[in-house]
């Protein structure tokens, strides 16, 4: 764990109940707002970094929120859609155009953004499933 862990759980307002608010340091300062976080804990995680020593590979063991989790694995891919539009953005070119030309070509890129993620779904629901059914017969 790099840096220092605050949390609080708002209680008893009839509008807003159970609001968990999380915030944790890690190479920059990560906070959650969450209303279905029932709990705070931290998961033991792997991932493999380049040591300079050593000029190899190596495992190096993290702490990681469930929180964090929870958000990255259930958020039904809004988020990685938005990522990777920003990531793949292809009309900054079009700011010295009429104004109508971004709001088109955004929509052009939102349509091959979800048809990319649309895709992936696909290939992992329908033909990764049929390939594995396709081998059992």
């Amino acid at each position: 764990m790099r840096g220092a862990t605050k949390a609080a759980v708002l209680k008893g307002d009839p509008e807003c109940l159970n609001l968990v608010t999380f915030s944790v340091y890690d190479t920059k300062p990560v906070h959650f707002l969450s209303m279905p976080c029932t709990n705070l804990k931290w998961r033991e995680k792997e991932r493999c970094v380049f040591d300079k020593g050593d000029c190899c590979n190596v495992i190096m063991k993290f702490l990681h929120t469930k929180v964090n989790d929870d958000y990255n694995n259930c958020m039904n891919n809004v988020d990685i859609a938005d990522q990777l539009c920003g990531t793949y953005c292809f009309n900054c070119w079009m700011r010295e155009r009429k104004w109508w030309w971004a709001i088109w070509m955004w929509g052009i890129q939102l349509l091959l953004v979800n048809a990319y993620v649309l895709y992936k779904t696909a290939h992992l629901l329908i033909w990764k499933r049929q390939k594995k059914d396709n081998e059992l017969v």
